[in-house]
């Protein structure tokens, strides 16, 4: 986990305009694995991403 995700961290999307919490982080047989409430203008959804893919996709907000 090169991120090292924690509860409450903030990421914004590399690519849209969107930004992420954490609200949960466990692992599945998959590897680790980081619950998100992900805010795109005024839509708010869960989304469940393997720690890989958060680095590939998010970055965290300093």
């Amino acid at each position: 986990m090169s991120s090292n995700p924690n509860y409450g961290d903030v990421y914004d999307h590399k690519t849209f305009n969107q930004s992420a919490i954490v609200t949960d982080l466990y692992t599945t047989g998959h590897g680790p694995t980081v619950g998100l409430e992900v805010t795109n203008g005024n839509r708010i959804f869960s989304a469940a991403l393997h720690v890989e893919m958060l680095d590939a996709t998010y970055a965290k907000r300093k």
